[in-house]
């Protein structure tokens, strides 16, 4: 495979990671909606200057056991015109499929 030159970037210091917790809510409270409906709360942090992913993943990893959360991390690049968010670890409770799913197994 022959990668163009402008698809290059790194290392990468700019991060954003999101600690995600659904609150429990007390059936009474929920009026018949399973706990598994409960709107989840996400806490967004960026995280720059940083020496790599490994650091932010262990940061996040500890992080969220203290939290009692679950997290996505994504690198930022700035793409020039924009920047971009890449998914690299974690799951995201707002997005369905198999793939997403196989990543919060992971993180239990």
């Amino acid at each position: 495979m022959s990668w163009p030159s402008h698809g290059r970037y790194g290392p990468v210091r700019h991060y954003q990671v999101v600690f995600w917790r659904q609150p429990v809510v007390g059936r009474e409270d929920r009026a018949g909606m399973p706990q598994s409906r409960v709107v989840w709360a996400a806490d967004e942090n960026e995280v720059v200057d940083v020496r790599d992913v490994v650091e932010v993943l262990e940061w996040a990893k500890a992080e969220a056991h203290v939290r009692q959360a679950i997290f996505t991390i994504y690198a930022v690049v700035d793409q020039g015109r924009h920047m971009t968010m890449v998914w690299l670890a974690g799951w995201d409770p707002t997005i369905g499929g198999p793939d997403n799913y196989a990543n919060r197994q992971r993180q239990m």
